[in-house]
């Protein structure tokens, strides 16, 4: 970790508040806990500077010692967490990367949630073409025939989806996939790629891409979509847009303290 590679003057921090907070940043970095000579030579300060900025970071709770003399993040920080997490507001945090998405693609975007066997629409951006899907915040669909249910049943809970084939698979159009081998397997296509597709398999007429939201647990919360007129999204024009839903709901999961990779690997 290099502490002078930003100076007083870019952060508009004092140096001993940049210092000290490498310092826990490199801490929380080593769950399984660091000494202070490693805290030295990872940060490049003095033993008695690190040993200082520690002191001012173990009375304030932000970090503890544990038994083998090693640190390690303290209670303070779940506390911090905890409260960061409590102040969070879905909708809120998802409105900016949804009005951006919506305004790349052209395209009506979605926020949903899970609900039972139904996704609910909790967040929208309406497309700006005067030819977009109908939709409405509080809608609900299936799970099984709508991008965003397939991309939160494919990287949620697998009991989720057993949940969903007992409760039965219907047919919204002919392209709706009913029979829960294909509905496996697909999904299974879903995760390798990251991103859920809607091929005119829940509302006639209308194409949908869909990828997960997830949080600092990495579970999923919700999910993310554009949704249009088939004549606009076609195949190619889907493939073309997954980039960016993939990159408006890692956005959204980044600010709800996701700190993985969507797809999940990459």
């Amino acid at each position: 970790m290099e502490l002078h590679s930003r100076s007083e003057e870019e952060t508009g921090a004092p140096k001993n508040l940049v210092k000290a907070l490498a310092v826990l940043r490199l801490i929380s970095e080593r769950p399984a806990g660091i000494s202070l000579a490693e805290i030295s030579r990872a940060t490049g300060l003095p033993k008695p500077s690190a040993h200082r900025f520690l002191g001012a970071l173990l009375a304030d709770g932000l970090v503890r010692v544990n038994d083998d003399d090693r640190f390690g993040l303290g209670f303070q920080c779940l506390r911090l967490g905890m409260a960061f997490q409590e102040g969070l507001d879905l909708r809120r945090e998802a409105l900016g990367p949804l009005e951006d998405l919506a305004k790349a693609t052209g395209e009506t975007c979605h926020l949903g949630v899970k609900d039972g066997n139904q996704i609910v629409y909790i967040e929208k951006i309406e497309s700006s073409n005067a030819v977009r899907m109908h939709s409405r915040i509080g809608r609900t669909n299936p799970l099984h025939s709508t991008g965003l249910g397939k991309a939160i049943l494919a990287h949620g809970d697998p009991a989720a989806v057993d949940e969903a084939i007992e409760a039965g698979l219907d047919r919204r159009t002919t392209n709706t996939i009913c029979d829960p081998h294909e509905l496996r397997a697909e999904l299974r296509r879903v995760r390798e790629r990251g991103a859920a597709y809607d091929l005119v398999e829940n509302e006639e007429g209308i194409r949908c891409c869909g990828v997960p939201v997830l949080d600092h647990r990495g579970a999923v919360v919700a999910g993310i979509s554009v949704a249009g007129p088939e004549f606009r999204l076609t195949r190619a024009k889907l493939e073309e847009i997954t980039p960016l839903v993939i990159a408006a709901a890692l956005e959204l999961s980044r600010r709800l303290g996701y700190p993985g990779s969507i797809p999940f690997g990459s």
